[in-house]
């Protein structure tokens, strides 16, 4: 079923974000078949006090997880950690109304 990850963080800074880690993601990104849905960079939040917002949409929730768990993902995930702060990082499938 499809799924959706949507990540909220404050980015330190910017130009080593940009350059340093989005590169190395895209890559991924393309070997796991997730597609970029809406990412911007100094969003401004109605609730809350992230400046970034990503939402992905992929085949299932194993896929971000299997991303997420990805030895090659395992430097631009401590590089994320080490210039930002407050991360959310959510999973859900996709929506299902009842019948």
């Amino acid at each position: 079923m499809t799924a959706y990850l949507a990540l909220t963080q404050n980015v330190a800074d910017l130009e080593k974000y940009v350059d340093e880690y989005v590169p190395p993601v895209l890559q991924l990104f393309e070997k796991y078949g997730i597609e970029i849905l809406a990412a911007q960079f100094g969003a401004s939040a109605i609730e809350g006090n992230a400046n970034c917002v990503i939402v992905l949409r992929a085949e299932s929730e194993d896929v971000f997880r299997n991303l997420y768990n990805d030895p090659d993902y395992e430097a631009p995930k401590a590089l994320r950690h080490s210039i930002t702060s407050n991360p959310n990082l959510l999973v859900a499938p996709e929506f299902a109304p009842r019948r």
